[in-house]
């Protein structure tokens, strides 16, 4: 004769099931969070290359050139009549979606937040002492034509 299963131990039962199903599910978005980690872009390498940048203010313009090269070197040159712009050359470091800037128009470096859409490469300063980079940097910069 066959003996009724205890009343008690449904419970337990299901609530082994649902941690289980809970523990599958946590083990599943642990492995898809580490996966899309290695899918994320290379922002050096789409950051790399040259870029240009026109501006009209105050009935000032300039255009602007920057080559920001894989080894970790920038040049920016200038042209125009814009006060406050000028070449300058130096190196340049990610962290994140951060670029900071160390050349030698300036003393401390600059930090900037940039924003990368296709073609279109724009830069927010976050830390920013050194007026004539900040002028020369902050706004919209196209990848330069030959290169797209």
């Amino acid at each position: 004769m066959q003996k009724p299963s205890p009343k008690g131990n449904e419970g337990t039962s299901q609530a082994s099931a649902l941690f289980g199903r809970a523990a599958a599910l946590s083990l599943f978005l642990l492995l898809a969070a580490a996966a899309s980690c290695r899918n994320s872009p290379d922002y050096e390498l789409l950051l790399v290359g040259s870029w240009e940048r026109s501006a009209s203010e105050k009935g000032y313009s300039f255009r602007g050139s920057l080559e920001l090269r894989p080894d970790g070197t920038f040049s920016f040159t200038f042209e125009g009549t814009a006060p406050g712009h000028s070449d300058s050359h130096g190196k340049w470091s990610l962290s994140g979606r951060d670029i900071t800037f160390l050349d030698n128009s300036c003393v401390d470096p600059g930090t900037y937040r940039f924003l990368l859409k296709r073609d279109k490469l724009s830069f927010l300063p976050l830390r920013e002492d050194c007026g004539l980079r900040k002028n020369a940097l902050t706004g919209d910069w196209e990848k330069k034509t030959d290169e797209k």
